[in-house]
């Protein structure tokens, strides 16, 4: 059996923030980014995402968009207002995890502040290809047997 893990250039894993509210998610978020190498941490909404992000240092957060609590595109317009109020000059990439293929979905993601989307269920080859593009392109695949 082949697995694929991610590095970044200086051969560091990556630290993910998973947001999700439901357990089924969250299991196999946590399996796949873990199976590639990443340090994966867990909320299970947006306002738990938003005081996360303040109290720790993720490479990228992979955020769904129809959560109790906050929701999504709630939590993402908070962690820009801090990131603004924090004087930050680059941006945590944030990455909408959605079962939502619109267009207008997309479109509504990126106003909030996210930089791109993935859709569920969530592939190792499209979590790479976000992970390089909105994470400085450090990801490399390597191949363990």
């Amino acid at each position: 059996m082949q697995y694929d893990t991610i590095y970044k250039q200086d051969g560091s894993a990556y630290t993910i923030l998973v947001v999700e509210d439901i357990e089924i998610n969250q299991l196999m978020a946590v399996h796949l980014f873990e199976s590639m190498g990443c340090i994966v941490f867990l909320a299970e909404n947006g306002i738990k995402a938003v005081s996360m992000v303040k109290e720790n240092d993720f490479d990228v957060v992979f955020m769904d968009l129809e959560m109790p609590k906050m929701n999504g595109y709630d939590a993402t317009k908070a962690i820009r207002k801090y990131e603004k109020e924090q004087d930050h000059k680059t941006p945590l990439p944030i990455i909408a995890l959605t079962a939502k293929v619109f267009r207008t979905d997309r479109e509504r993601c990126l106003q909030v502040g996210m930089n791109d989307c993935v859709t569920k269920p969530v592939k190792r080859p499209e979590v790479v290809q976000v992970i390089n593009k909105w994470c400085g392109r450090y990801a490399e695949m390597k191949n363990q047997w």
